[in-house]
């Protein structure tokens, strides 16, 4: 197998892996971010009779 071959491949397989871990954080916090909303808006949705109540 000659280097320069090698060295293509290595380096290609390189940027993949860092692409899908990449790919892999942004989708974990798109899902973190979407969860925290979610729980916000359930709260805020849970407590708004509570603190219409209040005033």
């Amino acid at each position: 197998m000659n280097t320069l071959h090698y060295n293509r491949t290595y380096n290609k397989h390189k940027t993949l892996k860092f692409t899908l871990d990449q790919a892999g954080q942004f989708c974990h916090i798109t899902a973190t971010t979407l969860t925290t909303s979610k729980v916000v808006l359930i709260a805020y949705h849970l407590h708004s009779p509570l603190l219409r109540n209040n005033h």
